[in-house]
């Protein structure tokens, strides 16, 4: 196929945006639908990660977007509000998603349905994908797939997306619905929306076009940062104009935050009510663990346990390969100085190649050990509980919990340790935790340190002489 032709195959493809809470197995359902070799960039402006694949479906093929994760439309932190400007078309070189597959936690489907109840009311072809459902029934929770297909007003398809349950199902679907889009008409909140419409149309004729569904959001969010883009786009006039709708829509006892909270949990709870089924059977093993890690004593021992045993590892582990690494560099370099005349060359080679290199590699297993570690602690969901056990010891330094993670990361290296601070939604506590993690000592500065304590140890020795 010549470059023309495949560029006009690949600006044809439909797109897909993958949407859910963080840890609902989003981007296990994006790896096993497009297979493990994504594109991956990031977002125009932002240092946001974009993970896009091709999903082949019976009629053609498509493209998928893996958006960050998010807890609601209400944008708290520049991973939300590039999941906010996909949903919304205003990522110039994807434009208006095609399709928007939910991905939901069928275990805890009542926090998830607060966030599609809002992709519902954008008007765009909606897909559910309930993951973990063998989590569901461990729990004993049993779903009625017809029932949340007739009120969400879309196709729900029950999957385990870790081994593959569900996904050939899940992709027909997807197939379906892009040959046959029908958008779910929802309105929980209709005189906000109605006034959102009409602050549109009076912005338009001022000559400021300004998407109803930002308006939408900035009404309900004061503090959001929708509202401040609006801000800073269009100036006080907006803002003073949604101060005026938002008092008059404004109720007695309750904000508009508030008002548009309770609607929507009302209807997830009339959901739930007849979709969803309970049995009394015990907690699973997970369950009993997730309250051992959470406890405040008991979870707090442990977690200085695990600590401990990462760092002793992170050095005993690493000793004999460092040692290995020492010797064969030592060896290499006496080999090369046997072979070499003495001169400027030898020395080169010798004293700044190859001691060069070894001094660099030598850090090598310290790095990959802790690496390994903090891999592990992150996909068994330990970093999570041990970030909010450590949240009020971090207040006190003036950080938060969500600053743990990549506080910890900065002990291999502080660049992982401070691109991680991207999930940080307050903006002071992510700019401290980025100043702060360059101070977290690596196991490349210790050398330095100790030759630093080691130089002056004989610098004192030598004045006391």
């Amino acid at each position: 196929m010549d470059p023309l032709s495949s560029n006009r195959a690949e600006l044809q493809r439909p797109t897909i945006a993958v949407v859910g809470n963080p840890n609902v197995g989003k981007s296990t359902v994006f790896n096993a639908l497009t297979g493990l070799r994504p594109k991956v960039a990031n977002y125009p402006g932002v240092t946001v990660e974009r993970r896009l694949g091709i999903l082949s479906l019976d009629h053609g093929e498509a493209h998928l977007v893996d958006l960050p994760g998010m807890y609601s439309l209400s944008a708290q932190s520049p991973d939300e509000m590039v999941a906010l400007d996909v949903l919304l078309g205003r990522i110039p070189d994807l434009g208006t998603p095609d399709a928007v597959l939910i991905v939901a936690d069928a275990s805890n489907l009542r926090r998830n349905l607060f966030l599609a109840s809002q992709i519902l009311e954008l008007g765009l072809p909606v897909l559910v994908a309930l993951n973990m459902m063998d989590v569901a029934r461990s729990r004993g929770i049993a779903l009625s797939v017809k029932h949340l297909e007739h009120e969400l007003q879309c196709a729900v398809i029950p999957v385990v997306a870790s081994r593959s349950e569900g996904i050939g199902a899940l992709r027909s679907a997807l197939d379906r619905t892009l040959r046959h889009p029908r958008a779910p008409r929802l309105a929980l909140m209709p005189a906000v929306k109605e006034a959102a419409g009409t602050l549109a149309d009076g912005f338009r004729q001022l000559g400021r076009a300004i998407v109803p569904h930002d308006i939408e959001r900035a009404l309900i969010d004061e503090g959001g940062l929708v509202l401040e883009r609006l801000r800073a786009a269009a100036g006080a006039e907006v803002a003073e104009r949604l101060s005026e709708a938002r008092a008059v829509l404004g109720f007695a006892t309750e904000s508009l935050a508030a008002a548009d909270a309770r609607c929507r949990y009302e209807w997830i709870n009339r959901i739930l009510a007849q979709a969803e089924t309970r049995s009394d059977r015990l907690r699973g093993w997970s369950d009993r663990a997730d309250r051992l890690v959470s406890h405040p004593l008991l979870g707090t021992a442990l977690f200085l346990g695990v600590m401990a045993l990462v760092f002793q590892a992170v050095f005993s582990w690493a000793t004999p390969m460092v040692d290995g690494i020492d010797a064969l560099t030592r060896h290499l370099g006496e080999f090369v100085s046997r072979q070499l005349p003495e001169g400027a060359l030898a020395s080169l080679i010798v004293d700044g190649m190859i001691a060069g290199v070894g001094s660099v590699v030598v850090f090598l297993p310290q790095i990959l050990i802790l690496s390994v570690f903090i891999i592990l602690l992150e996909d068994t969901g330990y970093m999570a509980r041990a970030a909010f056990l450590m949240d009020r010891l971090m207040r006190f330094c003036g950080l938060s919990g969500q600053s743990f993670i990549p506080m910890l990361s900065s002990f291999a290296c502080a660049v992982p340790g401070i691109m991680a601070t991207r999930v940080i939604a307050d903006p002071r506590d992510r700019l401290a935790t980025i100043l702060a993690a360059p101070f977290m000592t690596c196991s490349a500065r210790l050398p330095v340190y100790t030759l630093l304590m080691s130089f002056r140890q004989e610098v004192v020795s030598s004045n006391a002489r």
